[in-house]
């Protein structure tokens, strides 16, 4: 989605998360498929490996990711903007290849759920 939202930029993520930070958000992540997520903090990047698994579809993935960032970070006590701000990004890493590992698990499955055990273990973590 990024590259339609600037087609003139450079296909890299690092590129084009750059230009989505710009906006002015303290924390903004991207996720690529297969190859896993990258974030920026604090004019930082952060990136992560996807996480290889057989794909049944993908429907979800993007949701799951989601749930699993906003859970890793609220687990960390960055629960809002001023505390994305005051953040160092100790644990980033983390809670993106967590994210990453919940939407992988995401794509084993049809449709938009989740397989068994798949919450219980990013609430382990």
């Amino acid at each position: 989605d990024a590259q339609l939202l600037f087609p003139e930029a450079p296909r890299t993520p690092q590129v084009l998360l750059e230009k989505l930070a710009s906006y002015g958000a303290p924390l903004t992540v991207m996720t690529l498929g297969e190859d896993g997520a990258i974030a920026h903090l604090h004019g930082r990047f952060v990136q992560v490996p996807g996480v290889k698994v057989t794909v049944a579809d993908t429907i979800g993935a993007g949701d799951a990711f989601t749930a699993g960032l906003i859970y890793g970070l609220s687990k960390r006590g960055i629960n809002s903007a001023a505390a994305v701000e005051g953040w160092n990004g100790q644990g980033l890493e983390q809670v993106l290849a967590k994210a990453a590992e919940l939407a992988a698990a995401a794509c084993t499955v049809q449709g938009a759920g989740l397989p068994e055990g798949a919450t219980q273990r990013l609430a382990s973590a």
